[in-house]
């Protein structure tokens, strides 16, 4: 990358850094790094999420006992405070990044017409984002660009 365009993408973190968004997200992560039963929450929804991608991108199938136990595991954290304000705060950092995305990919011209085939097959359906098996199919949302964005399903 030559030197130039580093510094503009650098300049772009420093703009991300300093918005309100990434704010709340550092926030909602230093009050869980506090607790650590809130801790252990969150690792083992990241580890039932990571189960049931592997299988996903390993083409076996997720079977129902699963997805319920993924879905138990969702409900419980949703109770605890400090693990919905990360996710929810992980969610908002996701959709403020596939924005900046978005608009990089439209001032290159990579619209979803000329882009399409090219995205090394991801799909845009890695991470989590908060989205359980099932959830979200995609059909009937509106277009959005391939490249996958942490927290964004």
């Amino acid at each position: 990358m030559d030197e130039a365009l580093k510094e503009k993408a650098k300049a772009l973190a420093q703009a991300v850094k300093e918005s309100d968004v990434f704010r709340a997200w550092q926030q909602a992560r230093a009050e869980l790094e506090q607790r650590a039963a809130a801790q252990i929450m969150l690792r083992d929804l990241q580890r039932a999420q990571a189960e049931i991608m592997r299988k996903v991108q390993a083409g076996q199938p997720v079977g129902p006992e699963e997805e319920e136990r993924y879905r138990r595991t969702l409900e419980t954290v949703a109770y605890n405070p400090y693990v919905a304000a990360v996710l929810q705060a992980e969610q908002a950092l996701g959709q403020l990044l596939a924005e900046v995305n978005e608009v990089i990919a439209e001032e290159l011209g990579l619209g979803e017409a000329e882009g399409e085939g090219t995205d090394g097959g991801s799909g845009g359906s890695a991470g989590g984002g908060g989205r359980g098996p099932g959830e979200g199919s995609g059909e009937g949302d509106e277009p959005r660009s391939r490249l996958w964005v942490p927290g964004r399903p």
